[in-house]
């Protein structure tokens, strides 16, 4: 037989034994039900009883707030580098990089599900080979990527108070929210963003957006919508979301 007669016979019988091998993987995680568990990759904290959440050093990470029994879930590729503990009613979570490790993905790192969420506070601080970083700019954080932002959603609450801090983004989808009350970028030289998707349901909402930081809001009616611009904060809105600032 041929050199070439041969190397063509040996990658063909590779490329066979690769197959056989991955659909053999693929029907025992098929017949285990692995494939339904979009938790597969994650380790589950064991974290009960909280009502408030308060994440520090969302700058490169994702994270998800979402209605269901309390549970924490962090994925396996982050957990060296996420610290969270529970004080109280308070579920506190924290990250703490060195300084190449960037995990910005299309993956959420942190997942929380809580019954009933009261408050979310967010900061762009976290810790990097011991020291305190602090992003000031959100803007600075999504240049090239938009997904860094702590996303809640199909949450159905009475009343909602955010918190947000610095350079953090909170996004809100599919929620049903009676009362909403934010506080965007409350310290000096903050630019925080908050984004609002038409998919909510908000029936009040008092938004305060401080320095300069910026409120969006993308084709959502608030029928009882108060706030308040800093001098330097900014708005960018549908019309139909325009409906609700000039009624007031």
């Amino acid at each position: 037989m041929k050199a070439s007669s041969k190397f063509v016979l040996t990658a063909v019988l590779f490329f066979v034994a690769t197959a056989v091998a991955y659909n053999t993987v693929l029907t025992a995680e098929y017949r285990k039900g692995e494939y339904k568990d979009p938790y597969l990759n994650y380790s589950d904290l064991n974290l009960k009883g909280f009502t408030d959440v308060a994440i520090s050093g969302a700058h490169n990470m994702r994270f998800k707030v979402i209605q269901g029994e309390h549970k924490v879930y962090v994925h396996k590729n982050a957990a060296a580098y996420v610290q969270v503990k529970q004080d109280g009613n308070r579920l506190i979570v924290r990250t703490v990089l060195p300084e190449k490790v960037n995990y910005q993905s299309n993956i959420y790192q942190v997942v929380i599900a809580v019954p009933e969420l009261k408050s979310l506070q967010t900061d762009a601080a976290y810790t990097s080979n011991g020291e305190e970083v602090i992003i000031d700019n959100a803007m600075e954080l999504f240049t090239g990527y938009s997904g860094v932002s702590v996303v809640l959603e199909d949450l159905e609450v009475d009343s909602l108070s955010l918190t947000q801090d610095h350079g953090s983004k909170v996004t809100l989808k599919n929620n049903r929210i009676n009362a909403l009350h934010a506080t965007v970028g409350m310290k000096s030289n903050s630019y925080s963003i908050l984004e609002l998707y038409s998919s909510n349901k908000i029936a009040n909402a008092d938004l305060q957006i401080q320095n300069r930081s910026e409120l969006v809001m993308q084709d959502l009616r608030i029928p009882n919508l108060n706030y308040t611009f800093s001098e330097r904060a900014k708005a960018t809105m549908t019309g139909a979301s325009l409906a609700s600032v000039l009624k007031k």
